[in-house]
Order: C-alpha cells, then structure tokens, then sequence
C-alpha cells in the first residue's frame, strides 16, 4: 500500500510484509472516501492509515537492518523485529482485532473505490482499448501483460517460505532485472499450519502459476469488454470465458478455478522503477478479489481453513473483482493494451503458457512479421520438457505450433525443429 502524499512512492525493502489484502491507495484518497462517511468509517480509515504507516516504519528498520547485517537470513533477522513462538492470549486478540478490522475496511473500499475514478479516466482508456486490440482479442493493460512473461523467469528465483509477522502466513518472493535495468519483484503471501505445509503449498504453486492460475486471470480480462475493469458477476460467466462453449459445471470444477483465482489474487508484482536517480515502487496486483458471495454452511468453513491443501467444493455464486491496478496511482502506465486472441481458452491448457508468451512478444515487437525464440524455451513454455527424448519432443512442439496457427496466434512455423525457431506472426 502507497501511504505517502502526492501519489510518490517511498522506498521500502526486498521483502514487504505487508498483508496480501493490501490497498493501493493513497492516504488523500483514502480520506477522500471516507470524508462524507459516518463517523464510525472515518475512525476506521484513520486507523487503517496509522497501522499501514507502522507496517512501513517496520519494513524500513528491516530493510536498514538487512543492508548492516548483509551476512544474516531473514530468518535471523527478522527475530529483531517480531514476536516469534506462542502468543499471549492478550497478543491474539489484539492480531485477530487488526483483522477484523481490516476487512471492514476492505468491503468499504470494494464499494466505494469507483468513486476516486473520472468518468474520463475510464473513458480515455476505453478509447485506447479500442485503438490497441481487434475484434477478436480482448484486452490486457500492457504493465500486466509484461510481467506476465517475466513469472516463468521468476517462478525459478523463488526463495523458501518466510513467515511473517502474522503467524500461520508465510511469504515467497523473488526478484529480476528487466531488459531496461529495473528490478521486478514477485510476492505471494499465504496461509500455511507450518513450515512444512508452506514449501508444499509453494512447490504446487510454482506448478499451477503458469496453468490454471493464468487461465483463471485472463478470463477476467476477457470480461473487461462487456463490464469494465472493476465489475460484480455471476462467478461461472467468468468461467464460460475460460472454457468456450460450456454453460454448466462441476461442483469441483468451480471449486479448482475459484482456488487458482485466490491464487491470482494473492500474486503480486513490485515494479521498482528508477525515476531520476530514485526508486519509484508500483505495486502490480494480476487481479483483485473486492468481494464474495455465498451462504456458507459451518462445514464449508471448517473445510475451508482447516488446510490449504484440503481439497473443497468453495466457490462463490457471485464475485466482485478489479483487474486494473488504480490508474491514479500512475496512469501513464494504463493507456496502453495488449491483444490477446479470444481463441486462447480454446487450447489445450498445456499450450496456453506458449500462446500468451507469443501474443504479449507479438505486441512488444511492434510491426516485425517474425517472432524468434530458441526450442529449449519453446519446449520449456510447451510444457515439453519432462520429454526425455528429443524426437517426441519436436513431434509434439510441431503439433503445438499447428495448434496455435489453428488459433491465429501465429501464422506459420518451420516443419522442422532446430535450435533457433522463427514463426511467422504477421
């Protein structure tokens, strides 16, 4: 969460500890919200505000202790600076206090966020989601479509499980450096029973980002067109997005495709950009979970928090989510869209990663007929490379390619596999 003034960013560590439900708010917009509000929800917004600059205070101290201490882990850092073990009961009610309410706060926000947005905001970006993607594509802004090709990259830096300050949620994060030297940060916060359920729920992660958790994210963007960027719906409309043709489906099914969309929610990017010799952070959420609909029975629940890994039918009836990071924060950044063809949700899961790769590449290539990526990361983004042998391979990469040009993803490939590959994309 930004809480500085004048929309700049302050300088904050490596790892934010932060909670994943954090609001990208700053703290003029908060009180903008809140100003005309009962006074119950202006007490509670200055609250929010206070415990969010604290949570900043301690993530610096973190940081300046880090950068004296180079030679410590987190995990020998961060006893300095939080409780570990048992809590007092005192402790627990203080931490469950903050909970509550933040999520107040939370479902206040979720309903009244639109208001810190112009008409003509969201008017000059529809505009230019016109001008930017055909009939058949739907729209991406181009901040997010960019770091969804940095998460195969990132998805290998990623460091064991951290817990943080709030007991049971553990943290993951990993960095890189961009083509034009800007570091980019990847977070997932999550609840876990231990350590060893934590690198579990991780190891699976890893498995299901660049899967199920990327079809989930786009088909909410696939909505964009007929809803907006902030929209409430029947939750299976967005899987009818995600699964062309379909109108009806499986308890468990809804259940898997609400799981990875939690997923995609918690998923979160630091852009760290450097602005005249400074560090600007924009935080980059994939997609944001504003608020649920179901009546739950006691069991849901149960199921539900007893463990991650529990497998459940939990889904909503209806969903309100954001798939736009607040354009006020910085709203240069949300004038530019990427295409990403409708035919997308038509292919095989296992080819998706490969097809959105080429689309977003497609976009940051401008006006280049051809596309050149080598076969290692073709077979690697083809989810080819538990085949050991080579010919099996490139057969099954040629189906793939055939499959996408079926797709009009791309327009022609090479009937022989080498090292280097150039497809045809215009």
């Amino acid at each position: 969460m930004n809480l500085t003034k004048n929309k700049k960013t302050s300088k904050k560590n490596n790892y934010n500890f932060e909670p994943a439900w954090q609001l990208n708010l700053t703290k003029d917009q908060i009180r903008k919200l809140i100003e005309n509000e009962k006074e119950e929800i202006k007490v509670l917004g200055e609250w929010y505000i206070k415990y969010h600059e604290n949570q900043s205070k301690i993530s610096g101290e973190i940081e300046k202790y880090k950068q004296e201490n180079s030679h410590l882990t987190m995990e020998e850092i961060l006893p300095n600076f939080f409780k570990m073990g048992q809590l007092s009961m005192e402790e627990s009610l203080e931490r469950y206090k903050e909970t509550i309410n933040i999520g107040s706060f939370i479902n206040f926000i979720g309903a009244n966020k639109h208001k810190l947005i112009e008409s003509n905001a969201f008017d000059k970006m529809l505009e230019n989601i016109e001008e930017d993607i055909e009939s058949d594509e739907f729209p991406v802004v181009k901040i997010v479509a960019d770091q969804i090709n940095n998460i195969s990259k990132m998805l290998e830096k990623f460091e064991d499980p951290i817990e943080t300050n709030k007991k049971g949620i553990y943290i993951i994060c990993s960095e890189i450096v961009n083509s034009k030297g800007n570091n980019i940060e990847l977070q997932y916060q999550y609840p876990a029973l231990d350590i060893e359920e934590a690198k579990k729920i991780k190891a699976k992660l890893v498995k299901d980002i660049l899967g199920e958790v990327l079809r989930a994210t786009l088909a909410c963007w696939a909505m964009v067109g007929d809803l907006g960027t902030t929209y409430k719906c029947r939750f299976t409309k967005i899987m009818e997005k995600a699964f062309p043709g379909s109108k009806t489906f499986s308890a468990p099914l809804k259940a898997k495709f609400y799981a990875a969309l939690e997923h995609g929610d918690k998923l979160k990017f630091i852009y760290k950009k450097k602005d005249r010799g400074k560090e600007k952070q924009i935080h980059i959420p994939l997609v944001k979970i504003l608020e649920t609909e179901k009546a739950f029975t006691r069991k849901d629940l149960q199921e539900k928090y007893k463990s991650n890994n529990k497998k459940t039918n939990y889904y909503p009836t209806d969903i309100t989510l954001s798939v736009l990071h607040n354009p006020l924060y910085d709203e240069k950044l949300y004038q530019i869209f990427v295409g990403i063809k409708k035919s997308f949700f038509e292919l095989p899961i296992d080819d998706q990663e490969l097809a959105v790769y080429i689309e977003i590449r497609k976009h940051q290539l401008m006006e280049q007929k051809y596309i050149k990526i080598t076969r290692s990361e073709a077979i690697k983004k083809g989810k080819l490379d538990g085949i050991n042998h080579s010919g099996m391979a490139n057969k099954k990469l040629l189906n793939k390619f055939e499959r996408l040009k079926l797709s009009k993803i791309i327009i022609s490939y090479p009937k022989k596999i080498t090292e280097v590959l150039k497809l045809k994309i215009r």
